[in-house]
């Protein structure tokens, strides 16, 4: 049984950190507070260690940043360290999405020419490569170009290359590149011979159609042309080519909507789609993730021995890491407090 995973014990301890999250009852205390407020409630909680470790050498904002990415990167590879035989397998594939996050960041940062520790502060070493493989990456690179090159040997190296010399060195053809890899390396990689990897990749379709909602309400509300649209979708969801081309190549967003009430996301999002118009997207793009992480809630429950229980501890706690940057951003940069609710994803 080693092989195939140590479910009952690893859905036990995920169990148990679920627990340390954030309650939702939290997030008013946590909306009124200022960044110091907020520094002292995270300096009582889970993130005390990482922000004693920090808050010698940063203050404020700045330290909070830094002690969520650290906290995080612990949190993940304590979690896989506790996995074994398959169950690890499949939540190492998982997590390499943070490498992915990383080269993004990295790129973004070569782009506008910021300096290499400020590039390392918003790096979150919670996939495959550690803190000082990152380190070199960022300063061993000067450009985009350059940090192509020092990625050769990942598996994401081709993927960076077939991008340069098809579609050019654009900083978004990069970005969907890179998601593209990711999720056609974990559907090539993970053959659904078991019950635990068929209920992994299921959960990984899941995944994509979200994405892929994500990227059709953005592009459409931006008027982007269709063919463009088409081409930053990636294959391999639960919804079809023919549906999601339909929806790209639909004139106009308002045609879009309409389109949108014969698919499956619809009644997520239904009482939101009327408010796009005047509000904007956030309230459409929260109620699909709402949507996507009460379902992998209900499924935990129903499979509560399986790799779904860890999936949903870790995307939790991803949401946590997220809603806290977001509120401190916020306070930071003195934006409303309604603004700030708007923005974040309580479960």
């Amino acid at each position: 049984m080693t092989g195939r995973g140590n479910y009952a014990y690893a859905c036990a301890r995920v169990k148990a950190k679920r627990a340390m999250l954030i309650p939702k009852e939290a997030y008013p205390r946590l909306l009124a507070m200022d960044v110091s407020g907020i520094m002292r409630f995270i300096g009582e909680s889970q993130y005390s260690q990482e922000t004693q470790e920090l808050g010698i050498k940063y203050t404020g904002a700045e330290t909070i940043e830094l002690v969520l990415g650290k906290n995080l990167a612990k949190a993940h590879h304590g979690v896989l360290g506790f996995c074994k035989g398959e169950l690890k397998e499949l939540v190492s594939a998982y997590m390499r999405w943070w490498d992915v996050r990383n080269i993004k960041t990295v790129l973004r940062g070569k782009r506008y020419n910021a300096i290499p520790e400020d590039i390392l502060k918003a790096i979150v070493p919670a996939g495959e490569y550690d803190e000082k493989y990152w380190a070199g990456i960022v300063r061993g690179s000067s450009t985009i170009e350059d940090v192509i090159e020092n990625l050769k040997g990942t598996e994401y190296y081709g993927a960076l290359v077939k991008t340069r010399e098809k579609l050019g060195g654009d900083l978004s053809r990069y970005e969907n590149g890179l998601e593209m890899e990711y999720y056609r390396r974990i559907l090539d990689s993970i053959k659904p011979a078991t019950n635990a990897k068929r209920t992994f990749i299921d959960f990984m379709r899941d995944e994509i159609d979200l994405v892929n909602f994500r990227t059709l309400f953005m592009t459409k509300f931006d008027g982007v042309e269709p063919k463009k649209i088409i081409g930053m979708l990636i294959p391999g969801g639960k919804m079809g080519k023919e549906d999601l081309h339909a929806l790209a190549n639909t004139d106009g967003f308002g045609q879009f909507m309409e389109l949108l009430r014969n698919t499956a996301a619809y009644p997520a999002i239904k009482d939101e789609i009327s408010q796009v118009e005047s509000a904007g997207l956030n309230g459409v793009i929260r109620a699909l993730e709402k949507a996507h992480a009460a379902a992998v809630e209900r499924m935990s429950r129903l499979h509560p021995l399986s790799v779904l229980p860890v999936m949903n501890y870790i995307t939790r706690k991803e949401a946590e890491i997220e809603n806290l940057r977001i509120i401190v951003r916020g306070k930071a940069s003195g934006l409303d407090t309604e603004r700030i609710r708007e923005l974040i994803m309580v479960m």
